[in-house]
């Protein structure tokens, strides 16, 4: 249709300084993190050549101290893109932990906002709406981009753990201290507090709980999808907290352009099937 008007779920930002001086450390420790070997500065093999030569896998950082830091660089956000994106999730995560019911960090190292959903909850559970948000710099655009997804619901029982009496295999991932962690890699201190640990329901421990919840069918996913993410937008992100952090330029979310609709790399639609097979027809790569 050559009326429509299509959006990415994308927001251009600007760098909110271009350059900014960190501290990284050799060794793990408390209120750290984790900044893999091809995620650290470029910049750090001017001032440190040896390292070149060093094998490690991670370096530790705050962002913010430098005091007795093994290294201390000053970093070119526009030069080191891949500390760059993961210094902005730092920032965003830690500014949505006094505003998020529950963050975490989701199975590719965005981050994860989970928020309340009361109309959808009860007595037995409480349903949360999740978000995923993720830092990328120039892949779209020229500048830095920050997307927005919504990634559907989860439902969090209401009774804790130490209320429980099921087999602890049923435990996938649990609440504690407003995030999501693994049951299997929870830490010590939770095992003392299993009051205050709570389950995400999954379908094994909805049988064993006897929680039946009735399915839904939307007819019309996009637009409930887009309208979950505008207004996550207009009360999240469209505030000056956060473009205090995140300086947002673009007037919301930004265009499609014209030359990319109906666009797609060639090959892209190609098809792998059994027997070293391909094709853009499902029906016809299936009878091979």
């Amino acid at each position: 249709m050559p009326d429509q008007k299509l959006k990415l779920n994308i927001l251009n930002f600007d760098h909110p300084q271009e350059t900014i001086e960190v501290g990284l450390f050799k060794e793990k420790a408390e209120g750290l993190s984790p900044i893999a070997h091809y995620e650290v500065p470029l910049e750090i093999y001017d001032l440190y050549p040896e390292l070149k030569e060093e094998e490690f896998e991670y370096l530790y950082s705050d962002f913010t101290h430098r005091e007795n830091a093994d290294y201390t660089v000053t970093v070119d956000l526009n030069n080191s893109i891949r500390f760059a994106k993961h210094y902005y999730t730092w920032r965003i995560k830690q500014h949505f932990r006094g505003v998020a019911n529950i963050t975490t960090p989701n199975f590719i190292k965005d981050i994860e906002l989970w928020f309340k959903d009361l109309e959808n909850s009860n007595k037995e559970w409480t349903t949360f709406r999740k978000f995923a948000l993720k830092v990328n710099i120039g892949r779209i655009t020229k500048f830095p981009e920050l997307s927005i997804s919504f990634e559907g619901h989860s439902r969090v029982y209401n009774k804790s753990l130490l209320d429980l009496d099921v087999d602890t295999e049923l435990f996938k991932w649990v609440i504690y201290k407003k995030e999501k962690i693994k049951f299997e890699e929870r830490p010590e201190e939770a095992n003392l507090d299993m009051d205050q640990v709570y389950p995400v329901l999954n379908n094994p421990l909805k049988a064993a709980l006897g929680v039946n919840i009735a399915y839904k069918r939307v007819r019309n996913k996009y637009q409930r999808y887009y309208n979950f993410i505008s207004e996550f937008y207009s009360k999240y992100l469209d505030t000056p907290e956060f473009r205090s952090i995140i300086p947002i330029t673009s007037n919301g979310f930004i265009p499609v352009k014209d030359f990319r609709i109906g666009y797609t790399s060639e090959g892209s639609n190609q098809l792998i099937f059994g027997r070293d097979q391909s094709g853009i027809r499902p029906f016809d790569g299936l009878k091979q």
